[in-house]
This record gives structure tokens, sequence and C-alpha cells, in this order.
């Protein structure tokens, strides 16, 4: 997919300014720390900040939108997704907490499964990038703006095993205080959250 942006230095901020414009999603950019291949010396390391949007960020915005959270996690015609998610799973003989912890049996039919997705994608002077989102795993059949919401990108050739980790790091990071319910009070790395993102 072309990303459609001039340079890697605009495309985190342009697809971070589609998510916000298009929903009207009140939404902070947070910066978390990346290893990638070190811009000069070939053999090094160095770390970065990558701009990021956090999950748990985009769902309680669209939550405040009964039809779009309806539409995005649920899709256009269905109020019972997710239990019927579940019990396929089972079905199929995957275990799974929401199937077998008697404490999210009250909220089994609320429980939406999500997908964490990596794409690829091309900027100016075609520039590989890999552009991570996530969306509901109850979903697949609208468009892709209701359904998949962007989180970051980089560029591919920055791109190493430390930098996976990273990211991974930070979309568990986002699973905990989905699963958790509660607005965190301290970012990924331990610090206490202020301003704006203590607020939400």
């Amino acid at each position: 997919a072309d990303v459609g942006t001039t340079s890697f230095k605009n495309c985190e901020r342009d697809l971070h300014d589609a998510v916000k414009r298009l929903y009207k999603f009140d939404l902070n950019t947070w910066n978390i720390k990346v290893r990638v291949k070190h811009s000069t010396k070939p053999d090094a390391i160095e770390e970065i900040d990558l701009p990021a949007l956090a999950p748990y960020e985009i769902f309680a915005e669209m939550y405040k939108s009964p039809p779009q959270f309806h539409l995005s996690m649920l899709g256009p015609d269905s109020t019972s997704a997710p239990e019927q998610y579940w019990d396929l799973l089972r079905e199929n003989g995957e275990a799974h907490p929401a199937n077998d912890d008697p404490e999210l049996a009250p909220f089994r039919a609320s429980l939406v499964p999500l997908y964490w997705h990596e794409d690829a994608g091309e900027i100016y002077k075609n520039t590989p990038v890999r552009v991570f989102s996530v969306r509901s795993a109850t979903v697949s059949d609208i468009s892709s703006g209701d359904q998949q919401f962007f989180m970051t990108c980089i560029e591919e050739h920055v791109s190493i095993d430390e930098t996976n980790d990273d990211l991974v790091k930070w979309i568990r990071w986002n699973e905990e205080v989905l699963e958790s319910r509660v607005h965190p009070y301290k970012d990924m790395y331990g610090k206490k959250l202020t301003g704006r993102l203590a607020e939400l």
C-alpha cells in the first residue's frame, strides 16, 4: 500500500493525524523507545523515539461514540459477535481464559478479541515501511478505515530483531492495560504519567 506521504519523518504524523481526524478522537502521541540499525555505523545499534498511538486510548475514545464502537468492534449486524467467537474457539478445542476462567464468565459477551497486524507500505521514493495496526478479530467485512486502527510505522531498512522486541513490548503493555480495565498511572517504563496522558 502507498502511505501517500513525502518522507518517512512525516509518515507517522500523517497516519496519526488521519486517525484523529477521521474519528475526531482526542488522542496523545506517545514516544516509545525502539532500538534500530544505527544511521551511520553499519554494525551498531541506536535507540530512537518512535511516535505511536496507544490502542487502549483509541478504544476508550471510540467507546464515547456508541455507533462507531458497535460498527468497529462488533460489526454492522451483530451484537453477539464476541460470544460467537469464543464459542467457535472452544468448539475447535483451543484454550483461552475467556472460556476457561470463571471470573471472566460474566464478561464473555463483551470481551472483544483483538487482532494485531503488521503490513507493508511504501512512501516517497519507494521507501518500504512496516505499518502496525490493531482491529477487532470479529469484524472483517467493513471498510478498512472503520476496522483497522493505526499504531505506528517504521522504515524497513532500519528494523532489526531488537526493533521487533521493543514493538512487541509496546503491544504487550497495551494488552495488559486493556485486560486490567483500569487507566494506567505509569507508562511501560515505570514513569508516572502526567498531563494529558494521566487525564484520559
